[in-house]
């Protein structure tokens, strides 16, 4: 096969281009850093300076399923809880909403009126 366009291995057949399962999308640029980090299997968001969430970090865990949020509302949103070690007051209020939540859920109330639980 001198002179073919086709190397040696592929036998004159016409070499096709790999198409990838899933193609890849271009990175988004994000114009402000985010505020807030947070654990994507436990969906836990917490302040960027969290003493739990920088003990973790230093054993070598948690760095493959951190996610990192712009803000509280965007945190919220996407369904994640706050941290009872650095925002203990968010915390309480959170903790506070979902047992009145239990509770109604529990009597037989509304379960759209229980939100981000």
């Amino acid at each position: 096969m001198v002179g073919s366009a086709c190397p040696a291995w592929c036998f004159g057949r016409a070499l096709r281009r790999a198409v990838h399962p899933r193609p890849r999308l271009p990175r988004r640029r994000m114009t402000a850093r985010g505020t807030l980090g947070g654990h994507r299997k436990t969906r836990i968001y917490g302040r960027l300076d969290c003493p739990t969430a920088l003990r973790a970090i230093a054993k070598g865990g948690y760095v493959k399923h951190r996610v990192f949020f712009a803000d509280e509302a965007a945190a919220v949103a996407a369904g994640y809880r706050p941290c009872a070690r650095c925002m203990p007051d968010r915390y309480r209020e959170w903790k506070s909403r979902r047992r009145k939540c239990e509770k109604a859920i529990q009597r037989g109330g509304p379960r759209l009126s229980c939100g981000n639980t």
